[in-house]
């Protein structure tokens, strides 16, 4: 009986013509592609359920995160993306796509080295070590820990306090409780350590936030230096409204909703208007002044992650209150930008002097120029922000209603129809990620390499394909 079903069901493809077959194949590897992948990192990987960025595939003793390649601990994870929050939520996406145990497994261990990982203050550093005898990189004091144990004995300096300070650098916080809170909803709030860290964390990101609407790059706040500045640098400050408008929208949290409108006013109120510039600096001091950060980063207008930045939050605050305040000062300052272009591909230089609308770089001396000819390489000091996509998505947003603009609560069903012209859409890139993938069931790029970005990237398109083909 089981014979003649098969043969049925390959009469009935040959019958639908050759792009059956292939469909039907396809939709097959893919799935178990994603299932040999979610398998081999999850277990040959990942360390405790985490990640760091890029591991060596030759002899996984090479590891890193953002820090020096090759010499990372086993022990340590990351969570500054794409680390372990980047991984996690490509994980739990698979699980809502495909109804993948082993997704959301995965997903929850990624979940619980974050819980470990957060600080007494209720953030995240950039990595969680899980050896407590190790001194890599000094001791993080982790919420775990009792509140005595405020001090370690290095073995080469002595007596050191652990750090318990959050950071918002990089995305770090900020997608940390993300991927928590969307674990905590599509698990129905069945893990109670996941459930309270996302409380303890949301409590920081309220209580970090200063009166006027800013956050701070770091917190609990630093007694002197720039990182207790108001910090729009690496969008750090659009992190924390979108976050707060997540938690807003999971949890009905009005405290959230308030504290991301705050910050949209504090966008508004630390735009700088004057002698024909419009847009804001990376860094501001407490008297509302453009400030030094690190030694590349002087006291200027900014250009992509701060004014770039800045108008692409503002339209997210707008679809999100309605109130057109926050669409009015955009015009002026893509009309700003347009006057400080370098070339005819949209170049834009990362910091212009104040008043005088000239771009500024720095020397490898780290010296204040008006020349590129000499500028370090680890830090880009001009580059393409998107501002034909900025001009773009201002059109959009102001000339569409917001019902329109505002996603329905439920994700509407697809007809069959319109799942088929998704995965047709998707086809091609799903072949290639299919192909790609070693007998191991990995991606390792020509230096032989893995990236989590690339496995994060690579998840989401089989997922996502595997749920618009398999049966409803």
């Amino acid at each position: 009986m089981r014979r003649a079903g098969m043969v049925l069901v390959a009469v009935c493809l040959a019958l639908l013509g050759p792009s059956a077959w292939a469909a039907d194949d396809l939709s097959a590897r893919a799935r178990a592609a994603l299932s040999r992948a979610v398998a081999y990192y999850s277990t040959q990987v990942a360390s405790h359920g985490g990640y760091l960025w890029t591991y060596n595939a030759r002899n996984m003793k090479e590891r890193a995160g953002e820090s020096d390649p090759k010499n990372t601990p086993a022990s340590v994870v990351w969570v500054q993306p794409p680390g372990t929050p980047t991984v996690g939520e490509a994980l739990l996406q698979a699980y809502l796509d495909t109804g993948e145990e082993a997704c959301l497994k995965a997903a929850r261990a990624a979940g619980a080295a974050l819980v470990y990982g957060q600080l007494k203050c209720g953030g995240w550093s950039y990595h969680i070590n899980f050896d407590e005898a190790s001194t890599w990189h000094g001791k993080l004091f982790y919420q775990h820990l009792k509140d005595e144990d405020t001090t370690y004995v290095d073995p080469r300096r002595g007596k050191r306090f652990r750090s318990n300070v959050g950071t918002f650098d990089d995305n770090v916080s900020q997608s940390a409780l993300s991927f928590l809170m969307k674990l905590d909803q599509a698990t129905n709030q069945d893990d109670p350590e996941v459930h309270a860290c996302v409380e303890r964390a949301i409590k920081f990101f309220l209580e970090a936030q200063f009166e006027n609407g800013a956050w701070p790059q770091r917190f609990p706040l630093a007694s002197g230096g720039y990182s207790r500045y108001y910090t729009f640098n690496d969008n750090a400050m659009s992190d924390c409204i979108r976050v707060m408008f997540e938690a807003h929208r999971i949890y009905g949290r009005q405290d959230c909703y308030d504290a991301a409108v705050k910050g949209g006013q504090f966008i508004l109120d630390s735009a700088i208007d004057a002698d024909g510039q419009y847009g804001w600096a990376q860094q501001y001091d407490y008297d509302m002044k453009p400030a030094w950060a690190r030694r590349m980063e002087p006291p200027a207008l900014a250009t992509g992650d701060a004014t770039c930045s800045n108008v692409r939050t503002l339209c997210a605050i707008y679809v999100q209150t309605g109130d057109k305040k926050f669409l009015a000062p955009i015009p002026k300052a893509i009309a700003w930008l347009k006057t400080v272009v370098l070339d005819d591909k949209e170049t834009l230089p990362r910091y212009v002097e104040l008043k005088t609308n000239r771009p500024l770089f720095l020397t490898r001396d780290y010296l204040v120029t008006y020349s590129a000819a000499d500028c370090p390489t680890h830090y880009s000091f001009k580059g393409r922000y998107g501002l034909s996509s900025l001009q773009r998505l201002y059109d959009r947003i102001s000339q569409t209603p917001l019902e329109e603009l505002r996603p329905p609560k439920e994700p509407p069903k697809l007809t069959a129809e319109e799942r088929r012209k998704q995965a047709a859409a998707l086809k091609s890139k799903v072949q290639a990620v299919v192909q790609a993938m070693d007998d191991q069931g990995r991606w390792v790029d020509g230096r032989g390499w893995m990236s989590m970005s690339t496995l994060a990237r690579n998840l989401r398109v089989l997922s996502r394909y595997v749920g618009l083909t398999q049966e409803q």
